[in-house]
């Protein structure tokens, strides 16, 4: 028993019952605690209580306990254990089984768990920080003078597996030379360089507003070696360590996040990283600026630039493209031909007009054609014939005249049928 006392132990473990079980016999019906027990579930809680009927009389039928189960027959279900039953166990299990909660409605209420509101409150959290980071950083690259870009971009390491892959593709290539041992001897040191400049990559990740994640295709990092390399890494620290800093909370695999080198990598961007300030324009603009110089192809880590219905623009992965209104290419299309695309040869060509599929095109282009043609003069159209000059002769006042006369005041109409309102009357007297 626990420190609140006997009574206080078993109502608050009845409280927190699906189901009762009373093993119920003419001992039972007698003993006063027994009784308050019983009366208070099935009284005042209300749960369900399955009556095992134990011992050798039937007295406990006419007591308080008998008294109260009449009319409960469904929630009171009664097992006889008093002889030989080798099924009561069985069905004493199945009356139990009835009462509880079937497997869907126990997955519903671990749902409603507070270890899964937990959960969910802090990935709620989580994305609000992406959120709120992607805007901040979304302020810095409006302000450079570049192409459309995908905004998130950071420092990783290239997975060991195609590393190595790499690795026997060289070898295999200087054993196939006629001076292999040469070669061999020349680039003892080589790998190790090698090893050490192809080690990072630059990895763009999915805009998803419901969790970031990364793009199939990394982007090779230039060539540098100690301590330009070192040098780099310092630079743009301050920006690489926020980021990092929300993605080691997510579910992201990346060897950045996931390997020994990932997280010496990091400790030594929280190191580098300059704590006094909040600001990171230089250092996120210097990584934009890498990215987008080293992918010549725009192949953009294989993400596109995607209208959201809520109006932002994101760069989402193939899987999450559904999820936006319409793609920025796709809805623009038309509008960003050249002239290049247009075929002088065709059928369909016309030198002063052009068909736009556009009604607001269409309309400028026709008030375009015709405010031109209205400054153009064409040589073979005579000339318009001048209107003649009409002179007006003012006669001059005749000396002694009066004044002009003044012109009479227009009189009211009488809407009032034949009969004289109260101010004609007035004026009459």
């Amino acid at each position: 028993m626990g420190q609140e006392g006997f009574f206080e132990d078993l109502a608050d473990g009845l409280r927190k019952a699906k189901v009762m079980v009373a093993f119920v016999s003419d001992e039972y019906a007698m003993s006063k605690n027994c009784k308050m027990e019983f009366r208070f579930a099935v009284s005042t809680l209300k749960i369900p209580t399955v009556l095992a009927v134990v011992g050798t009389g039937y007295a406990w039928e006419r007591t308080e306990v008998g008294l109260l189960t009449v009319g409960h027959s469904q929630t009171c279900p009664k097992v006889n254990l008093q002889y030989e039953n080798e099924a009561g166990l069985l069905d004493l299990l199945k009356a139990v089984q009835d009462f509880l909660p079937k497997s869907t409605e126990r997955g519903a209420s671990d749902k409603t768990s507070p270890a899964h509101q937990q959960a969910i409150a802090f990935q709620e959290v989580l994305e609000l920080t992406q959120r709120k980071l992607l805007r901040h950083i979304s302020m810095y690259s409006e302000t450079m003078d570049i192409e459309p870009f995908p905004r998130l971009v950071l420092v990783d390491i290239k997975d060991d597996d195609k590393k190595t892959e790499k690795r026997n593709t060289k070898s295999a290539k200087v054993r196939e030379t006629t001076d292999g041992r040469q070669e061999g001897g020349e680039r003892g040191d080589n790998p190790q360089a090698e090893e050490k400049n192809d080690k990072y990559c630059l990895r763009l990740l999915c805009e998803y507003e419901q969790g970031w994640h990364e793009s199939s295709q990394p982007i090779s990092m230039p060539r540098l070696e100690g301590a330009a390399l070192e040098e780099f890494l310092k630079e743009v620290a301050a920006y690489q360590a926020r980021v990092l800093a929300i993605l080691k909370h997510s579910n992201l695999q990346l060897p950045v996040l996931t390997t020994p080198a990932g997280d010496q990598l990091r400790r030594k961007m929280e190191e580098w990283c300059a704590r006094t300030t909040s600001e990171f324009q230089e250092e996120y603009q210097k990584m934009l600026q890498m990215a987008l110089d080293q992918d010549e192809q725009r192949t953009y880590g294989g993400l596109k630039r995607c209208h959201m219905p809520n109006g932002k623009i994101l760069w989402l992965c193939d899987r999450h493209e559904g999820c936006s209104l319409t793609h920025t290419e796709e809805k623009y299309k038309d509008q960003l031909k050249t002239n290049d695309d247009i075929d002088p040869t065709s059928e369909n060509f016309d030198v002063e007009s052009t068909t736009v599929s556009d009604d607001a095109d269409r309309f400028s282009m026709v008030s375009r054609s015709n405010s031109v043609a209205s400054l153009l003069i064409r040589p073979e159209d005579p000339p318009e014939p001048e209107q003649p000059q009409v002179k007006v002769k003012v006669a001059p006042a005749a000396a002694g005249a009066g004044p002009l006369p003044r012109r009479p005041k227009p009189q009211r109409r009488n809407t009032s049928g034949g009969r004289k309102t109260t101010s004609q009357a007035c004026r009459l007297m």
